[in-house]
């Protein structure tokens, strides 16, 4: 008998094959406790509970997801599991989360209730020399994006200040939301006038992650839309290889991008599904995978589905570390090289050469 006490078969990331992801655990006679973290996700737990016989369900309160909610909110939420209290094994998972503290960002966790890096955070201010020299020793090449027009400021300064940072300056969706029309066109055409010191135009893209907490009032996904097709539009225009972030709205981004003619995207971060994952492959576009594939299965399978001429590796520092605890840094994209080497069967100087080769075809070639 074999037990996995925490696991999220109610996750989305399940909906194509979960029949056959509960078959091998039915083979291995084992007993599977589904892990929800908010109301919409519980609904989902208690139904595959009930449809397979190993699975029991577990309901909690993620804690990012409970400071998002209103009393009433949370009332109802904490009511559901109450009410479901014969129906559950464990209520979880629940307790705190720090990790915005890490980012310097400790007034979002509300404890009391290589493509792209940001080396334009201010979580590099006190090393960010030292941090550069040691991307130096591996000889790479940085991209330093920039997602407001302020931190797009601090990068073109920093690019000019180390050779081996180039910049891509672009709009964060939900900052871009929370823009007034002036401060929108001001936004687009810093953009614009920097246009020849810049190497891409990201991250931009759509972000619905807000929907996971019932909040799709504040994710304003229509003007999302609009300043996306702008800042393709612009990037279509100065031709422009574009960063794409695309949370929780793969789908919407690709079909907008399809609208376009630009000929270099990057999908960064990609979480979507492999439908998605084959249209990508298919459009010819690239995905840049972070540095934290060394324990995420998504990323991993990605790289072993996709072709190394359609692969280049990112950061995404001060996020996304391959190391517990310890804030990530553009040379950790080694981590990143040792794992597509040996997803792929191939000896790490050849990996590099070859996305190497990836980024000079879609950043460099004019």
């Amino acid at each position: 008998m074999l037990v996995d006490v925490h696991c999220h078969l109610n996750f989305k990331d399940f909906d194509e094959d979960r029949d056959a992801v509960v078959k091998r655990a039915e083979k291995l006679n084992m007993t599977v406790v589904d892990s929800a973290t908010n109301m919409e996700d519980a609904k989902r737990s208690l139904e595959i509970s009930r449809k397979y016989n190993i699975v029991k369900s577990s309901l909690g309160l993620y804690p990012l997801h409970a400071i998002k909610l209103n009393e009433k909110q949370l009332d109802e939420e904490i009511n559901f599991i109450k009410k479901n209290k014969d129906n559950i094994i464990a209520v979880g998972e629940i307790g705190l989360d720090k990790s915005s503290e890490d980012f310097n960002r400790s007034d979002e966790i509300h404890l009391d209730k290589q493509v792209e890096v940001f080396l334009n955070f201010k979580d590099f201010d006190e090393d960010r020399d030292a941090v550069v020299k040691r991307a130096e020793k591996l000889n790479m090449t940085i991209v330093d994006s920039a997602t407001n027009m302020e931190d797009a400021k601090r990068s073109l300064e920093i690019s000019k200040k180390y050779n081996i940072v180039k910049s891509s300056l672009g709009l964060y969706p939900l900052h871009a939301i929370k823009l007034n029309e002036k401060q929108l066109d001001e936004e687009i055409n810093f953009i614009k006038k920097n246009k020849d010191n810049i190497i891409a135009i990201g991250e931009i893209g759509l972000d619905k992650s807000s929907e996971d907490f019932n909040r799709s009032d504040e994710i304003h996904l229509d003007k999302q839309v609009e300043v996306f097709k702008r800042v393709l539009a612009l990037a279509e225009k100065i031709k422009k290889p574009v960063v794409i972030h695309s949370r929780k709205a793969e789908k919407e981004c690709i079909d907008i991008l399809e609208t376009f003619k630009i000929k270099n995207i990057d999908m960064h971060c990609f979480g979507g599904n492999f439908k998605l994952v084959k249209r990508i492959q298919d459009n010819g576009w690239i995905f840049s995978i972070p540095t934290n594939i060394v324990r995420l299965f998504h990323f991993q399978k990605i790289v072993e589905q996709t072709s190394i001429s359609q692969i280049l590796t990112e950061t995404d520092s001060p996020y996304l570390s391959p190391f517990r605890e310890k804030r990530n840094e553009p040379s950790f994209v080694v981590e990143t090289i040792k794992k597509i080497s040996e997803i792929k069967k191939l000896d790490e100087e050849e990996v590099k050469k070859l996305i190497y080769m990836n980024f000079q075809k879609n950043f460099l070639k004019k």
